[in-house]
């Protein structure tokens, strides 16, 4: 609610406000009547029209005051004709009302009397204190009640700044006297509160500061929600408690106080001399926070599971997997903090091996028993073992089997070398395969190629060099000498090879076919040299 804004106008010790006149208790108050047209008779003033203050004659200006009202009317005058200004001191409550004057065109003059604001304080609704994690209020209230005032501010003290409505704040009230404080924290006790109280008559007053104590819910600490202790053997375990104030602590076992060591109020250390076998003991920490007549508890409790030596295993078995292996294999009984111990050795040797950590799948135990002598017979055992002892260890014999050939270091190591051997003569092979092929020269891998794909590379060369011809000869039959670039070749037999059989692809060469073919056709007497060198190395290529 934000403070509302009016306009105070001081008349005679008085404040107007919205058509009322308010004066406080003690104080003095002038009335101004202006008369109506004078009529010479006796005027009156009265209050509440029934209630008569005084009387006057508007001609000769005398003024008679009720008995009750003698010695409080003063400075009375008069202008005109049946005119009176007066003044009435003392007032009190009962002077409140409206006067009228009966020789006058006014309506009349209303009038409140009030107190004033004697004291304002802050106080606790509740007779709690305030609970952190809780809403609170506080109440600014404002004596006398008749102050007629008409808003009420709240401060922070700390920094003289003022409170307004958010998320932890809010205000009740038609002048916002309730302040309440919603979800109290711990961290508001360091803060400092305020009111302040406004009138109707303007007067201001603020309260003491208030200090905010906020009680603290206890929060106890343990470690775990069951424990184990050895039956026997002597258990100590601690609780811890936390909230403001410092809460006390304290440990029970239903209901009832049992021995414990009080290292504060807050902080305690259950003692059990001899854990019995009682099992499924609940202990309980409990914690009190109190402020006069309020008590805040919490608590928390742990299971005691007492346990002895373990039980031994069972289902103790040997599957003999190999002649120098086999497996070790028990059922677990699952009991407290509880491990499993294996061991073997050979018949009649008393020098035991212990095995490493064993594995569990579904509640079998399997132990690996490795590097043993074959065709031996050998004793294991297995026992169980926890803080409070070992169980009765469990005794199986067995033996293993003869070793096989394929399974012996000879037959693994002769296997070895012949791979080894196999793999290096395989990478010799191939060596000198890729060596002989490279060694080859181009001209033998040629002669070996087969014959029709010889023929083909020379029937297309024949073809290249006929369109060469062509062109020459017919560049020289229509041109001058010298605008062809040479003059075309003399004709030779090169043509007639065009009329000799094309061999199949298909046919297969002897070895005196392939000889004469390699060599080159005989050459006229009458061709030139230089052709007859070229066509050798044509057929060649």
């Amino acid at each position: 609610m934000f403070l509302k804004l009016v306009c105070l106008v001081f008349i005679g010790g008085a404040w107007t406000l919205e058509d009322k006149t308010f004066a406080h208790t003690g104080s003095i108050f002038c009335f101004d009547f202006v008369a109506k047209v004078s009529t010479g008779s006796n005027c009156s003033v009265t209050k509440d029209s029934t209630k008569t203050i005084l009387f006057y004659d508007s001609d000769n200006h005398n003024v008679t005051e009720e008995p009750e009202y003698l010695g409080r009317v003063v400075n009375a005058t008069f202008e005109g004709s049946g005119s009176i200004q007066f003044c009435l001191q003392g007032l009190t409550q009962t002077d409140s009302g409206t006067y009228t004057n009966n020789c006058s065109s006014s309506s009349g003059i209303p009038l409140t009397v009030i107190d004033l604001i004697s004291d304002v304080t802050i106080e606790q609704p509740f007779t709690k204190p305030a609970i952190a994690g809780n809403n609170y209020s506080l109440r600014c209230t404002v004596a006398p009640p008749t102050a007629n005032v008409i808003n009420i501010s709240w401060l922070f003290v700390n920094n003289l700044t003022q409170i307004v409505e958010n998320d932890n704040f809010k205000f009740r009230g038609d002048k916002r006297e309730v302040f309440e404080i919603l979800d109290v924290k711990q961290s508001f006790m360091s803060a400092h509160f305020m009111c302040s109280a406004i009138s109707v008559l303007g007067q201001k007053k603020d309260s003491q500061q208030y200090s905010l104590y906020i009680v603290v819910k206890p929060e106890v600490q343990l470690n775990e929600k069951t424990i184990s202790a050895v039956i026997g053997q002597p258990f100590f375990t601690d609780c811890r408690a936390t909230g403001f104030p410092s809460p006390s602590v304290q440990w029970t076992k239903n209901n009832t106080v049992v021995p414990q060591i009080r290292v504060s109020d807050s902080y305690s250390i259950l003692v059990i001399q001899n854990v019995t076998s009682v099992t499924n003991a609940i202990y309980t920490c409990l914690a009190n926070v109190s402020y006069g007549s309020l008590i805040l508890q919490a608590n928390e409790s742990f299971t005691l599971q007492p346990y002895g030596p373990p039980n031994p295993p069972t289902g103790v078995r040997v599957a003999v997997s190999s002649s120098q292996s086999a497996e070790l294999r028990w059922v677990a009984d699952m009991g407290v903090n509880q491990h499993y111990v294996s061991a073997y050795h050979v018949l009649n040797r008393q020098v035991f091996h212990y095995n490493s950590p064993e594995s569990e799948i579904n509640g079998t135990y399997y132990q690996k028993l490795e590097d043993l002598e074959e065709g031996t017979e050998y004793e294991a055992f297995v026992f169980a073992r926890n803080d409070a002892g070992d169980s009765k260890k469990v005794f199986v014999k067995f033996k293993t089997s003869e070793q096989q050939f394929f399974e012996s270091l000879a037959y693994k190591y002769t296997v070895f070398s012949l791979s080894i051997f196999v793999a290096f003569s395989l990478v010799v092979l191939l060596t000198v395969a890729i060596l002989r092929t490279v060694q080859r020269s181009p001209s033998i891998c040629m002669e070996k190629m087969p014959e029709t794909f010889e023929m083909d590379r020379v029937l297309e060369k024949r073809k290249v060099s006929e369109n060469t011809e062509v062109k020459q000869e017919k560049c020289f039959e229509n041109h001058p000498d010298d605008e062809c670039s040479e003059k075309p070749p003399v004709k030779s037999h090169i043509k007639k090879i065009h009329s000799e059989p094309v061999l199949s692809k298909n046919k297969k060469y002897t070895d005196k076919t392939v000889a004469k073919r390699r060599d080159p056709p005989a050459e006229p007497n009458d061709a030139p040299l230089s052709f007859r060198n070229v066509h050798v190395n044509e057929l060649r290529r």
